[in-house]
């Protein structure tokens, strides 16, 4: 073997070497080329500087952690407390917040389920405004907040039947029919529909809790007016469809 290929093979066993896992013949043989070989020498003093500086590193930050005061790993201890409380905080936080807003999901499911009730017309007494067999939404609740007011479309319920009709008089008021004119206190008013001009009420005073309904079909009406309490009105129907 020449000496280039002899430098090469002890290069590649220098780290080796140096970990002192070869046998005591080659590390032997090693040493002996190192202390005549110039290049090998050097290749050989520059790792070994490299593991002498590797080692000096590794023994400092041992040595910092071993002299570390005892401040340090408290205030550690204490920063891992505060953030573990900040974290219980934030999930408790949470947790309310979902159980608020599931409470407020029932609630105005609950709310709605009182307040609104969805039904379909029956008969053609209030046609063409609301057509048999068509959908609407009454707000049982809106009566409770406001009185009701003239032309608005209401269900009042008498003898446990309920029926879809049209405010016209109001308490207090002279309601009067001739002719197809409605009269309220003697004036002529205009009604969102138009009534047959054989159609006729007489004059009356609605009681202080009284209304006068009209139906818009009132041809098909059987009877042309009904005069209703307030406790007998459900709620104002408020879409159709």
């Amino acid at each position: 073997m020449n000496d280039k290929n002899i430098c090469a093979a002890v290069m590649d066993l220098l780290p080796l070497f140096l970990d002192g896992v070869l046998s005591s013949e080659t590390e032997a043989f090693i040493k002996s080329h190192t202390e005549n070989c110039t290049s090998c020498r050097e290749v050989y003093n520059r790792l070994s500087e490299e593991r002498t500086k590797e080692a000096e590193a590794r023994s400092s930050v041992e040595n910092f952690e071993a002299e570390m005061p005892e401040n340090i790993h408290n205030q550690q201890s204490r920063e891992r407390t505060r953030y573990e409380r900040i974290a219980k905080k934030i999930k408790r936080r949470r947790l309310a917040f979902l159980c608020g807003t599931a409470a407020l999901l029932i609630l105005v499911f609950a709310v709605s389920v009182s307040m609104f009730q969805y039904a379909v017309v029956s008969g053609s007494c209030m046609e063409p405004t609301v057509l048999d067999g068509e959908k609407y939404v009454l707000n049982k609740w809106s009566y409770k907040i406001q009185a009701p007011k003239r032309n608005d479309i209401i269900v009042y319920e008498k003898d446990g039947v309920y029926y879809l009709t049209r405010i016209a008089g109001l308490p207090g008021e002279h309601t009067e029919l001739q002719d197809g004119v409605l009269y309220i206190n003697g004036n002529a008013v205009q009604t969102p529909a138009d009534y047959p001009e054989h159609c006729i009420i007489s004059e009356r005073e609605l009681g202080k809790d009284e209304y006068l309904v009209l139906n818009d079909n009132l041809t098909e009406s059987a009877t042309i007016g009904h005069y209703i309490k307030s406790s007998e009105i459900m709620g104002k129907v408020i879409i159709t469809h």
